[in-house]
């Protein structure tokens, strides 16, 4: 069973910012396109780091969420930006990745998708 993984990137008109809010991973860049291939490798690595350790960790670290504000925060401010047709730019996706916890290891790249 993989994970749907919830995602936003965001602009502030100089940068772009990639956060996975189900595992609390965030990341900067240039692009789009480079933050969210830079948010799936930070997510790719993170899984891959779980394999080595107990399980009762490996569940601790993938129910380790974002805190509620900032969910609520960027559900809000993507939502209402794309509702608006706002010049700054945000979006929503999500990453599936195979669930470490089952598959006993994570999956090259091409194993991952986003939505």
């Amino acid at each position: 069973m993989d994970l749907d993984l919830r995602c936003y990137a965001y602009s502030d008109g100089e940068s772009w910012e990639a956060i996975c809010t189900d595992l609390d991973i965030a990341t900067f860049g240039p692009s789009l396109e480079t933050v969210k291939e830079s948010l799936f490798t930070c997510i790719e690595l993170h899984l891959e780091s779980l394999r080595d350790l107990p399980v009762a960790d490996q569940h601790r670290l993938l129910s380790r969420k974002a805190p509620w504000w900032v969910r609520a925060k960027l559900a809000a401010a993507v939502g209402l930006s794309q509702r608006l047709g706002q010049t700054k730019p945000g979006q929503k996706f999500t990453i599936q990745s195979p669930n470490p916890l089952i598959t006993g290891g994570t999956h090259p790249p091409e194993g991952r998708t986003a939505a």
